[in-house]
Formats: C-alpha cells, sequence, structure tokens
C-alpha cells in the first residue's frame, strides 16, 4: 500500500496501475529492507539513548532526590523521542524514492534533507501524529459508541479509520520527499 501511494502522488497517472501493484519485484524486497533497516537502527539509537538517560537519572537521583528525578525523566523522555523522530523523518525520505525508482541509502536522505530538518520533521512526525491522535480519538469514540448501541460487527469501521490515517501519513511523506527534491533542483539551478 506504500509504495502504491507513493507512485500514485509522486509520479504520472498512467505509470501505476489502478489496482496497484501485485507483483513482489526488486522495488518491493529494497523497501521492505529499508523498512527493516529503519526499524532497527531507531531501536539501537533508541536503546543506546535510554541506556544513557538512565545512568544520568540515577546520578541525578543520588544529588537531589525523587522529584527531581521524575522530572528529568519526563524532560528525557521527550527529549530522547524528539530526537529519534528527528532521524526517522529525515531518513524516512528513502522511501517515497524506492517508490519511484530512485535507489538513494539513508545517508543521501540525510544529506537532502539537512537544509529542511524542521520542516521535514514537523511534516512526517508531528502533523501525521496530531492528525492521528484526533481522528482516531474522535471517530474510535463514535464507532465505540456505535458498536455499543447497534452492533459490534461495525468494528470494522476501526480498521477502515487506521487505512485513512495510514494513507493520509504516507500521503504527507511522499508531499515532503517532493517538496525537498523540489527545492534541491532549484538550488542546483541557482548554482
Amino acid at each position: 500500500m506504500s509504495i502504491t501511494v507513493h507512485r500514485i502522488l509522486l509520479l504520472d497517472e498512467n505509470k501505476t496501475p489502478s489496482w496497484g501493484i501485485w507483483k513482489f519485484g526488486h522495488r518491493e524486497v529494497t523497501f521492505t529492507l529499508k523498512a527493516i533497516g529503519l526499524g532497527l537502527l531507531i531501536s539501537l539509537v533508541a536503546v543506546i539513548l535510554f541506556f544513557i538517560s538512565t545512568l544520568f537519572e540515577k546520578l541525578i537521583s543520588s544529588f537531589l532526590g525523587g522529584t527531581a528525578t521524575t522530572i528529568y525523566g519526563i524532560c528525557v523522555a521527550i527529549v530522547i523521542l524528539g530526537f529519534l523522530g528527528m532521524i526517522f523523518s529525515r531518513v524516512s525520505l528513502v522511501f517515497p524514492a524506492i517508490a519511484i525508482d530512485k535507489e538513494i541509502d539513508f545517508s543521501d536522505a540525510f544529506k537532502i534533507s539537512k537544509d529542511y530538518k524542521l520542516f521535514v520533521f514537523v511534516c512526517v512526525v508531528v502533523i501525521p501524529v496530531i492528525f492521528g491522535l484526533l481522528v482516531g480519538l474522535v471517530y474510535g469514540l463514535a464507532i465505540g459508541f456505535l458498536m455499543g448501541l447497534i452492533s459490534q460487527k461495525l468494528s470494522v469501521l476501526l480498521s477502515l479509520v487506521n487505512i485513512f490515517i495510514t494513507v493520509f501519513t504516507i500521503a504527507f511523506l511522499s508531499t515532503t520527499y517532493e517538496y525537498v527534491m523540489d527545492q534541491e533542483v532549484k538550488e542546483l539551478h541557482k548554482i
């Protein structure tokens, strides 16, 4: 689904089949391997950062006590999540590129997004998370109410809401990639 959404948004109309992609080729294998690689990379960085923060938390708790440790823990968790979100948003630009058959690596995506760090972070992480939470909460409550009132079979609507949120998130990633690449092309033409 991700590859198809990226291709629909980034390529001409005749480049994407009407019913999506039905074969698992080189593009799909590369996309899947990069997704696994990104998951492993983010997990490794998260474990290292949380290990380091735990060491600092123990050090601070020995000096300042329990309340400061709680505040420190919340602040560190927010900073770590922000840092991981920044890394994730920047390197996730490989996925739209792979979907349109442009071979780039995580380091290439990092270089491409170096001048657009905050923009990419907001467009790839912040807006989709806020949108997902709002839509998921509002429609989740409404669907939960309807399930209790009418039938439990309406739970299928939750899947539809999740698909909608996923497509929206993928679309934001595609649009962000397209904008960043357009800006890079404009910069090259200035030189």
